[in-house]
Parts: C-alpha cells; structure tokens; sequence
C-alpha cells in the first residue's frame, strides 16, 4: 500500500546560504546534479555512489525522511551526496547560478488532487522559469510520475514555455531510474509516465 504524507511547500520559509561546492564535495569536478522531492534518498544515494565525481544535492520538504536519508548517506560514506530539509524552489533559487546545474530530477512528486491546491503542485510557469535559468546549456530535467492527470498537466506546462526540448529514448529511464515509488507503481501495476526535457 502506497502512503504518501502530503506537506504544503508554502509553509516552509527555510532560506538557503549559496555553498562554495569544492569546499563541500572533495573530488568536484564542477557537475552538478539536483533531485527535488528526494523522499527516502533511494535514488540519490545510488545515483551519488555511481557518480563520484559529481556534486549530488537533494531536497526533501519532510523532515524524517531527510534524517533518516541523510543517516543513510553517512553510513555509506557518500561524499558527494548532499540532503537538505526545505523546499526545492527556494534551493534553486538561493544555492545555484544561472546555468550551473547539469541535470534537475524530479520523480513522483506530490499530486496535489484537490482543485484548491493546484497551485500547490511543482510543475508550473514560474518553476519553469527557474529551472531554465539554472540549468547549464543542455541541461536537462528529468520527470517521472504514475499519475496520469498530473502528467498530462506537467507535460502541458513544459510544452506551453516553449524552453525544453522533449528527448525520446534516453537511455537514463533503463539504465539509471530506480526508485521505491517506481517499484511500488510495478508491483501495484499502475502506469508509469516519464520524461526527458533539454533545456
């Protein structure tokens, strides 16, 4: 059974200091990859650990989760992994340059059904707007989700800002997504939708 805790992003006013990234990864080599709404930290631990030479930084807006990911990274000595607690826009916003961020991941994020919490949900035209200015010429976000009118509605703002360039057959969706909600949306046969945006 799927249980997901819903935490409204507007009621977390964390700011964030803008980081000299050498000083915290030890082998930067001036990469940087971002997953917004890291959960349990399953795929960024893993992506980090096969990585190492790349600057991972998640934020997760549910402050358990970010203890007991963030316990998780040190029990694997991950030294180019990065956990904070707050809400992503504002990370983006604060932490990094324009045209700094190599790849910005973003699976399964918060719904948000209800009609009067709409405006609650990640993808929308001011984010866009963000991400466009933060990622690196080529950059791309990657966008995964089993909720198919959440889909519907992500991939019609991303089309609608006319800044991303949608890849077909990445390879990453085979080869690099693991996640505990991509196993959950297998084992409970639900449809996954996913994409690859070039900035």
């Amino acid at each position: 059974m799927r249980v997901r805790t819903l935490v409204n992003p507007f009621s977390c006013v964390k700011r964030y200091p803008k980081p000299v990234w050498p000083e915290l990864f030890p082998a930067f080599c001036g990469i940087i990859d971002v997953e917004i709404g890291c959960g349990t930290g399953s795929f960024l631990r893993n992506y980090a650990a096969a990585h190492p030479a790349h600057a991972v930084v998640g934020f997760e807006i549910r402050k358990k989760l970010v203890d007991a990911a963030q316990a998780k990274i040190a029990e694997q000595k991950l030294e180019n992994a990065f956990l904070l607690w707050g809400n992503g826009h504002t990370g983006l916003e604060d932490m990094f340059d324009n045209n700094s961020i190599d790849r910005l991941f973003i699976f399964h994020p918060d719904p948000w059904i209800k009609r009067h919490h709409l405006r609650r949900r990640i993808i929308n035209a001011p984010f866009l707007d963000l991400v466009h200015q933060k990622l690196k010429p080529d950059g791309c976000m990657y966008i995964a989700t089993d909720v198919p009118d959440l889909w519907a509605a992500m991939h019609e703002s991303i089309v609608s800002s006319q800044k991303f360039t949608h890849i077909t057959d990445d390879p990453f969706w085979t080869t690099l997504y693991h996640t505990r909600w991509k196993e959950m949306s297998i084992e409970q046969k639900r449809s996954l939708f996913y994409g690859t945006f070039q900035k």
